[in-house]
């Protein structure tokens, strides 16, 4: 009889099914109680419209998808893998199992199919069950149910076949879902941790914009988070419909798992059972690996450190590379005794640790000595096309607040790229000013108030360039009363832009909130006694106080910007607030409107005039600046 092998195993197959039977029982049995029992125990008599059975029938699978299909994917798909490949970490399993007269391929081929088969079969029968507890609640969709049941399977296509391709990288079974955990989020994490480190390093540093949506792509979790979701359409407040958006994403995600599967098998080809219980298996990635942990270390430790002791430390550049070089030699040695499974690397890999941690060393130097001129770069205003500035979150807290200011008017963009220019010719006087801060009483007691003497002012400035181009920029300067009375320093200049009348109304009232639009307004008045008392204006009041506001803010009595609670702030804001209420425009609903709130000034005439109009000023309503409110206490 002539000995054959085969490219698939019934009996194997059938080995992983019967031995493996909780875990797919498990992940079948949620799915059960998710979507039939859940229609049949509430469509009857529910009060929500996701429970009736046209509403779960057309509205409720869908919503299973985005969160908990996603999660339901990602956890029995890592387990399932787990589970089929696990022969592959035992020497005694490895050798015994390939002794069969079963090929490597088949061997792939079968117990990929069978840990494909914990998850696609129970996908199937849930499609059916629903299928009938639909058609018995009387509302069947076909359509949505078929979306369900792609999407989910593609969603479990992908997780499996990314933690099979793991789980032939490594020879160890607790490292499978550790590679497959840290895969799915390692770009992401490297990325903010180099991130992280230029904000420390690098003088107006802002963020790594063009790497991040490939980064994002490399992330399928967050991916699937941002693209796989569930629109809803409503009728006055009621959802009606839902429309599934993503599947595209989804198919691409399957047919970047086949991708994986297909390198799996590749690799599996080649694998060298004898390393079962390495860490790594695969010899090229082994380097990769250790080179790896090293940077990951290095970043993540030495950035950790260094937050925890930079208010005690010198020069930051040099202190963040002492720290880096430190983490970073811990961690290729860490990462070395892994890969050798022992203590005892020091002499073999020295030499490769001093070559990386020179690499550390100087890219550190370059970035600290500017050599791509980054720090001192300031764009051209004759190349500027517009620029915003955003973040700067000034008091008074109201609308303005967390408004982003727009300019490209030729005299705004000068005043901002000088602003610029100050901020960049001042780097040492800036970085000594935020380190005095640190050992500085910020704060000092006056009777039973508290005066603010400094603080860290950040803003964030995007310039738009005529070619198309984005540069970005991200600082943060001191404050305090001896920096502001100086009109060249950065913080004044950032004050005297952000207090541009046109700039401010700007700020308050974007496109389409005008008084033919004013719905309502809302006026609080803080009282000794009656703690707040609130008056609602009508439309007509609300106009009139509109009017109040518009000639205050033209004459610069109102939204005054501030960039210290001192005492002239304090004095200066009333602790009264305004809020203005518009319908949106273009809204479809006429209750989709946008409230716009204002902190009134002890100098702001107009609206102190359109009160008095409206008899709303008397003894017990007034405007009350934070001051005299503070020292009512």
């Amino acid at each position: 009889m002539l000995s054959v092998t085969s490219c698939f195993s019934p009996t194997l197959y059938k080995k992983h099914i019967t031995r493996f039977w909780p875990l797919w029982a498990l992940y079948c049995i949620i799915w059960l109680f998710a979507m039939p029992v859940n229609l049949i125990l509430n469509h009857a008599g529910s009060y929500s419209v996701r429970y009736t059975a046209e509403g779960f029938a057309n509205i409720t699978v869908l919503d299973m998808l985005p969160k908990f299909g996603l999660w339901m994917a990602v956890w029995f798909g890592g387990l399932a893998a787990v589970a089929v490949w696990s022969y592959l970490y035992n020497n005694k399993a490895v050798w015994l199992i390939h002794s069969l007269p079963v090929r490597r391929e088949g061997l792939f081929l079968t117990g990929w199919l069978a840990g494909m088969s914990f998850m696609a079969l129970p996908n199937a029968a849930v499609f059916l069950l629903t299928l009938a507890a639909e058609a018995s609640a009387g509302s069947v969709n076909l359509r949505v149910l078929g979306i369900w049941l792609l999407v989910q399977t593609c969603f479990c296509l992908f997780f499996f076949s990314f933690a099979t391709l793991c789980a032939f990288v490594t020879g160890n079974i607790l490292a499978v879902p550790a590679f497959y955990v840290i895969f799915n989020g390692v770009f992401m994490g490297i990325f903010g941790l180099i991130e992280s480190v230029l904000h420390n390093l690098v003088f107006g540093f802002a963020k790594l914009y063009g790497a991040w949506p490939a980064v994002y792509w490399l992330t399928p979790v967050y991916q699937f988070y941002e693209r796989v979701y569930v629109n809803y359409d409503k009728v006055e407040g009621v959802i009606t419909n839902a429309t599934f958006f993503g599947t595209a994403t989804v198919l691409i995600y399957a047919c970047v798992g086949l991708v994986f599967s297909a390198a799996a098998f590749v690799l599996y080809r080649y694998r060298k059972l004898e390393l079962a219980g390495e860490v790594v298996t695969v010899g090229w990635l082994r380097p990769v690996f250790k080179y790896g942990v090293a940077f990951c270390g290095s970043l993540a430790f030495g950035s950790l450190l260094f937050q925890m002791f930079m208010s005690v430390l010198p020069n930051k550049a040099w202190s963040m590379l002492f720290f880096l070089l430190l983490c970073g030699a811990i961690s290729y040695f860490a990462a070395e005794m892994l890969l050798e499974r022992s203590f005892r690397v020091f002499k073999k890999s020295w030499k490769g640790g001093v070559v990386f941690l020179i690499i550390i060393a100087a890219a550190t130097a370059a970035i600290e000595f500017d050599v791509t001129g980054y720090e001192t770069s300031i764009p051209t205003a004759g190349l500027v096309k517009s620029i915003t500035m955003s973040d700067a979150n000034t008091p008074p807290y109201d609308d303005y607040t967390n408004t982003d200011i727009v300019v490209d008017d030729s005299d705004a963009v000068a005043e901002v790229i000088a602003l610029h220019a100050s901020v960049v010719g001042n780097k040492s006087a800036v970085e000594a000013g935020l380190s005095a801060l640190d050992y500085m009483d910020k704060r000092t007691p006056a009777g039973n108030i508290s005066i603010e003497n400094g603080t860290a002012q950040t803003f964030r400035l995007t310039y738009i360039m005529q070619d198309g181009k984005e540069i970005e920029r991200y600082y943060t300067v001191p404050v305090t009363a001896e920096i502001l009375s100086d009109a060249t320093s950065p913080a004044s200049r950032l004050l005297a832009f952000l207090n541009r009348p046109k700039i401010i109304e700007s700020g308050f009232f974007p496109a389409g909130t005008d008084e033919t639009n004013l719905v309502e307004g809302y006026l609080s008045f803080p009282s000794e006694k009656d703690g707040w008392q609130d008056v609602t204006l009508t439309a007509e009041q609300a106009k009139v106080l509109y009017e109040g506001v518009k000639k205050d803010l033209a004459d610069g009595c109102l939204g005054e910007r501030f960039l210290l609670q001192d005492k002239e702030y304090l004095s200066t804001v009333c602790a009264n607030e305004i809020v203005l209420t518009f319908y949106r425009p273009g809204a479809d609903e006429k209750n989709d409107t946008v409230s716009l709130s204002f902190h009134p000034q002890s100098n702001s005439k107009g609206v102190i005039a359109a009160l008095q109009s409206l008899g709303l000023l008397d003894a017990d309503h007034n405007l009350v600046t934070y001051l005299e409110q503070k020292q009512w206490r």
